[in-house]
């Protein structure tokens, strides 16, 4: 036999003998029905740590482990449907102790919620979403019914594909949330083609991807269990000229950021990592113990970068504060 037949030999051979990566191995025990389903590497997760730090407010806090393990693990898969949720974590090192996580194999972790289990893998329904659940660096597929999207994301690029039968309504309304990340212009676009609308993003760096899962995460899943914060207009005159829910006018962006801060005073650390400041004072529609988070793309840590940025603001911007758990957004707009 020549070489070249050998060769396909052992090619189909090795093919017909492909030992499951981390990632597929996390996917085959998440169960088979799910709305949402997700799946990463842990080092991915690194990567994009701030915004996974953003977002933990919307897991149970007995979650917060597990979070914490996935992004040391080799690979996380998560499912979500009516009956509960599923996290699967794969790792060569043993994670860390966390209650959450019970340790069905030698490197498999699995964390449950309500009645959902671990079973044998996702429907077929998902076959399109597959591919990128099982090698993105991190993929997000969902099935809401009228709309199915779909997500992946790598070191500052990520993409959303939403198909969706209102795509012709959809299409202006993902511009609008897209055009509140004023200073991210030419990093976000959104486009349609039939009945798919496209966002994707360019060159993000952490904190700005931070502040778009922050707001996007607020935008279309705001927490059900915990009653969203009110926040009182200041009356107008001096500063203010007009306000409106979130919506304040003011006569310079410059003196009202000047007296956030004024306001400010401690930083406030999570994880290790300082998140903002936390006011100290009323300013405008904001009370003490409130914790400003960023302006537009930029993320507050310290009285002194706050003071620095109010001359490098446009006429327009939107403020990240957070509020007890719940993350909020405050847009100011010069008159």
């Amino acid at each position: 036999m020549s070489s070249w037949p050998k060769v396909v030999l052992l090619a189909a051979l090795v093919a017909c003998h492909h030992t499951p990566t981390a990632r597929e191995r996390a996917l085959a025990l998440l169960p088979a029905e799910a709305t949402v389903v997700a799946a990463a590497d842990g080092s991915a997760l690194v990567g994009w740590r701030r915004a996974v730090d953003v977002l933990r407010p919307y897991a149970p806090a007995s979650f917060g482990c597990v979070i914490d393990s996935a992004l040391s693990a080799d690979a996380a898969a998560l499912a979500h449907g009516d009956r509960g949720t599923t996290v699967v974590l794969v790792s060569r090192t043993p994670l860390a102790s966390c209650p959450a996580l019970a340790r069905v194999a030698p490197d498999v972790y699995v964390a449950t919620l309500g009645d959902s289990t671990i079973e044998h893998g996702l429907a077929d329904t998902w076959a399109r979403a597959r591919p990128y659940l099982a090698t993105a660096p991190i993929a997000i597929a969902a099935d809401l019914g009228s709309r199915h999207v779909l997500a992946a994301a790598e070191a500052g690029t990520a993409w959303l594909a939403i198909d969706a039968a209102d795509a012709p309504a959809l299409e202006p309304a993902a511009a609008a949330i897209v055009a509140r990340w004023r200073s991210l212009a030419k990093k976000l676009s959104v486009k349609r083609t039939g009945s798919q609308v496209l966002v994707r993003a360019a060159g993000l760096d952490p904190d700005e991807a931070a502040t778009v899962a922050a707001d996007l995460a607020a935008q279309l899943d705001p927490p059900a269990h915990r009653a969203a914060p009110v926040f009182a207009c200041p009356p107008a005159g001096g500063l203010v000229v007009h306000c409106t829910g979130t919506a304040i006018t003011v006569r310079s962006i410059d003196d009202a950021i000047g007296q956030l801060a004024t306001a400010a005073r401690e930083r406030v650390v999570a994880q290790g990592e300082v998140i903002g400041v936390r006011l100290a004072a009323p300013v405008l529609s904001l009370v003490p113990g409130d914790i400003l988070l960023g302006i537009d793309a930029h993320r507050v840590t310290s009285v002194d970068q706050l003071t620095a940025l109010a001359s490098r603001l446009p006429k327009r911007v939107s403020v990240a504060v957070r509020r007890g758990e719940i993350d909020a957004v405050i847009d100011l707009a010069e008159e």
